[in-house]
């Protein structure tokens, strides 16, 4: 079987599901992706990738042509490619559309409404271009929508497409712990991390606010924050003002697979995001590194990993206080801590891994191109949304 698979960039959130499809016998995958080096992702410490199952699009558009039309399977993340998928279609061949929503809830990188607000995107004609153009191929019964988390899936379902069709997905990193020898945190404490760019909708000012009354009844805490960004600055000064310069650390950039080393010995990661976060791969990295997760209920990936009380935590978007309780309720009972944190590792391990999506992914695809039943499941990657 030949699978094409076609994304903007090519990261680390995705590679460990192409390269799991591809241990699989019998299976050859080709990434092509649109722009093969992001400066800006580099610098932030991204992998960078040059291996002979990689196309970059503009330099070989012919090659990808003839690809996107004649593999036996194309999943697609490039929404633009609809009358590509559409030509596809029409010779009845196997089609996915893998994304984030399309209706994300915050402001832009900028602070301005200018990537989008909830379903605001329906009033610029690009955009319903492009749904027009969806409503058209999702009447082909062998094409499927993978939304990456429920909120993506709830996009398409108010947009009418692919009723029966849009199956549970998401990012798949790899799920192996990554161990390290150097304690990167102050010894004898609970440690909480957050890693990331510091943007607006990243939220970070929310955790700073729900630490500093965690501090007021605790003082075994202490927080890290890595990464850069513009709000930066303006988070060290809210830390400034409002924690004891000992209870709170900033670390600078660093790579992907040290950024997981550090993970590793933490004890709760904490995810504050706004909507604006189509996903969030950090919970499914912190989950596999032996985190407790605390997320916000607006993130796609809490949304669809975490169970509140479970295996892991949710909080209301922007409610710092229900955040500093949520944090008390793991600092206040070791027994709760430990609970969650096992049932974490199963779910994250024998669930959401790269492993079980991929075997999950061409399973679906055998039974499809053989016109057999479609494999079901209950819950996991590829369970039937709507």
């Amino acid at each position: 079987m030949k699978i094409l698979y076609v994304a903007p960039n090519i990261n680390h959130h995705q590679v460990p599901l192409v390269q799991e499809m591809m241990a699989i016998e019998g299976i050859e995958v080709i990434y092509a992706v649109q722009l093969l080096r992001e400066e800006e992702r580099l610098n932030m410490g991204w992998q960078l990738y040059d291996e002979a199952w990689i196309l970059e699009i503009d330099k070989n558009k012919e090659e990808f042509q003839k690809l996107f039309m004649e593999s036996d399977v194309v999943i697609c993340s490039v929404r633009d490619y609809h009358d590509l998928m559409s030509q596809r279609l029409h010779n009845l061949k196997l089609t996915f559309y893998y994304t984030e929503r399309w209706f994300k809830i915050g402001i832009g990188e900028l602070g301005l409404f200018i990537k989008g607000i909830s379903k605001l995107r329906l009033l610029h004609p690009k955009f319903i271009k492009i749904v027009l153009g969806f409503k058209k191929i999702s009447k082909f019964q062998n094409f499927y929508l993978l939304p990456q988390s429920v909120y993506a899936a709830e996009d398409f379902r108010f947009l009418g497409l692919c009723k029966n069709r849009i199956y549970n997905w998401g990012y798949f990193p790899e799920v192996s712990s990554h161990p390290v020898s150097e304690n990167y945190f102050p010894k004898g404490k609970i440690n909480i991390f957050w890693c990331g760019r510091f943007l607006n909708w990243k939220k970070v000012d929310v955790l700073v606010k729900a630490f500093k009354r965690v501090t007021l009844k605790h003082s075994n805490v202490h927080l890290t924050l890595l990464g850069q960004g513009e709000c930066r600055d303006k988070i060290k000064r809210l830390a400034k003002k409002f924690l004891l310069s000992e209870s709170i650390s900033f670390m600078e950039s660093v790579s992907s697979d040290k950024v997981r080393g550090i993970m590793n010995k933490a004890d709760i990661y904490v995810l504050p995001s706004s909507g604006f976060e189509g996903w969030g791969a950090v919970v499914n990295e912190a989950m596999a590194e032996s985190c407790v997760v605390i997320g916000s209920n607006m993130t796609g990936a809490v949304k669809t990993i975490i169970n509140d009380g479970i295996n892991g935590f949710v909080f209301s978007d922007g409610d710092y206080k229900e955040l500093a309780s949520k944090i008390e309720l793991l600092l206040n009972n070791k027994e709760l801590y430990n609970k969650i944190l096992g049932q974490s590792l199963i779910d994250i391990k024998q669930l959401w891994s790269p492993e079980v999506a991929a075997k999950r992914l061409i399973s679906f695809c055998e039974a499809s191109l053989k016109g057999e039943s479609l494999p079901e499941y209950e819950s996991g990657p590829l369970k039937l949304l709507f």
